[in-house]
C-alpha cells in the first residue's frame, strides 16, 4: 500500500494508536516518492504553542509581531520540493485548520504580516492517533479539511495485530542502527521468535527502542533473547547471573547489573506515572532534568507510556 501511495502526489492521512509507526510510514512514503531528493520536514502540531504555530508553519515578515526582527520563511517554505509531515493534526487549532485548508486548495502560503501569498510545492502528509470523525461531530475538527487530507487514508495497526511482521520491522531497525552506530550485528532466530512473543504495549516505538538498546549493550555479534531481556529491563535469573558475571571483572559485572536495574526501574516508573516525566521525577526523588538525561542515556521514551489506557 505504501508503495502505491508514494507514487502519487496527493495528501495522505495516517491514523493509528500511539507508537504504531505513523512517523515511519510517513518517512517511507517520502523516501519512495518522486520527492525523495527534496526535504522531509516533520512538525508536531501538539508540541508547538498555539500562538507561534502559525508563524512556524507559514513564516512571518519583519515587524509582524513583537520579536519578529527579520523575515522568516516558515516550515512550508523549508519543505519546498519535498514533503511536510503534520503530526498530531487533530490538535491543530481551528483557525489554523482554515489556513491549512487554503494551502491545500491554492498551494500557496501567506506569511504573517505579508500582503501577498507565495506559491509552495509541497506534499502534505498528516497523522493522528485521534478519531477525527468523532472530533468533527464534536466541533473540534473541520470536515472539509478532513476530506482534503484523507484523499488517501492509511491506518498503522498495533503490533498485537501484526505479530508475523515483527521480524521484518525489527530487521528494519536493526539495519538502521547498525548503520548509525557503525556495527555489523545480526539477530538469532531465537531472538526473532522471542520478539514475536512479547506484548508490545508501546507498539513499534517500544520495539524500536528495544532494538536500539540491545545493540548498544550486547557484547556478541548476534543478538540473542538475553540481550532483549537487558534492553527491556528484565533482570537475569540468579543462576544465570552468577555463572555469567563471574567471567567478567568486578567493574564490568557491576556496570551490567546497574544498567539492567536502571532500565527496569525507569520502565516501571514511567508505567506507573503514565509517561508523565514530572510526576516520575517526583516519585524517584530527583530533578526532572536529571531524569530526562537518564531516559536519553538508556534510550527510553516517556511518550510510549502515554495514551495506553
Amino acid at each position: 500500500m505504501i508503495n502505491l501511495v508514494a507514487k502519487t502526489d496527493v495528501p495522505v492521512l495516517i491514523t493509528g494508536e500511539t507508537g504504531t509507526g505513523k512517523e515511519l510510514a510517513a518517512s517511507m512514503i517520502h523516501d519512495l516518492s518522486d520527492r525523495a531528493d527534496g526535504p522531509l520536514v516533520m512538525v508536531n502540531c501538539a508540541a508547538i504553542p498555539e500562538d507561534i504555530l502559525e508563524s512556524e508553519l507559514f513564516g512571518h515578515r519583519k515587524g509582524a509581531f513583537t520579536g519578529a526582527n527579520a523575515d522568516r520563511g516558515g516550515l512550508f517554505v523549508a519543505a519546498e520540493g519535498g514533503s511536510i509531515v503534520l503530526d498530531e493534526i487533530g490538535d491543530m487549532p481551528m483557525l489554523l485548520q482554515s489556513k491549512l485548508l487554503r494551502v491545500l486548495q491554492e498551494k500557496k502560503v501567506r506569511p504573517l504580516g505579508a500582503d501577498q501569498s507565495r506559491s509552495v510545492d509541497v506534499r502534505i502528509i498528516a497523522s493522528t492517533n485521534q478519531n477525527l470523525p468523532e472530533k468533527i461531530m464534536a466541533g473540534g475538527f473541520r470536515e472539509d479539511l478532513y476530506h482534503r487530507l484523507a484523499c488517501v487514508a492509511l491506518n498503522t495497526p498495533p503490533l498485537r495485530d501484526i505479530t508475523d511482521d515483527i521480524p521484518l520491522i525489527a530487521n528494519h531497525f536493526l539495519c538502521q542502527y547498525n548503520e548509525e552506530f557503525s556495527l555489523l550485528k545480526g539477530m538469532s532466530e531465537e531472538a526473532r521468535r522471542y520478539l514475536m512473543c512479547k506484548r508490545w504495549s508501546g507498539n513499534v516505538r517500544e520495539l524500536q527502542n528495544a532494538i536500539k538498546r540491545a545493540l548498544i549493550f550486547s557484547k556478541g555479534e548476534v543478538l540473542a533473547p538475553a540481550d532483549f531481556d537487558c534492553a527491556l529491563g528484565v533482570l537475569p535469573r540468579s543462576d544465570d547471573s552468577a555463572e555469567e558475571l563471574c567471567t567478567q571483572t568486578y567493574r564490568e559485572a557491576k556496570k551490567k547489573i546497574v544498567e539492567k536495574f536502571t532500565v527496569r526501574y525507569l520502565s516501571s516508573l514511567l508505567e506507573r506515572t503514565d509517561g508523565n516525566v514530572s510526576r516520575a521525577a517526583r516519585h524517584a526523588g530527583m530533578e526532572r532534568q536529571s531524569l530526562q538525561q537518564l531516559l536519553r542515556k538508556y534510550g527510553l521514551s516517556a511518550a510510549q507510556y502515554r495514551d495506553r489506557k
